[in-house]
């Protein structure tokens, strides 16, 4: 059996393409989880007791949520677009920024 090579120049059934607005709020999503677990990593090995960079780092990363979620929700108002990047975006970024709140409402409690 032989298999045939695809070209890249082929067959196209869609001119749909990625938004780069869409796989860049995914990136920043997962650059925030990455970051939120780096964080309560530090913070557990210094028993609760970080100090403020690591308070700093949570504002930051709550910022970048919230930078994702918006671009998200921009790229999925585009015609003409695939919304695989632009779903996982608000996905990733709307989940983390109810974590932050749900972190800052028990902290406060």
């Amino acid at each position: 059996m032989s298999k045939k090579k695809r070209r890249k120049d082929g067959l196209h059934l869609t001119d749909k393409k990625h938004p780069k607005q869409g796989i860049w709020s995914t990136v920043l999503g997962i650059l925030s989880l990455v970051l939120f677990l780096v964080l309560c990593f530090l913070s557990g090995e210094a028993g609760g007791k970080a100090g403020v960079w690591i308070g700093i780092w949570g504002v930051v990363c709550v910022a970048i949520n919230i930078w994702g979620f918006v671009l998200a929700m921009l790229s999925l108002k585009l015609d003409n677009i695939r919304q695989l990047f632009p779903s996982l975006g608000v996905i990733i970024n709307g989940l983390m920024i109810l974590m932050y709140l749900v972190i800052y409402i028990l902290g406060t409690a």
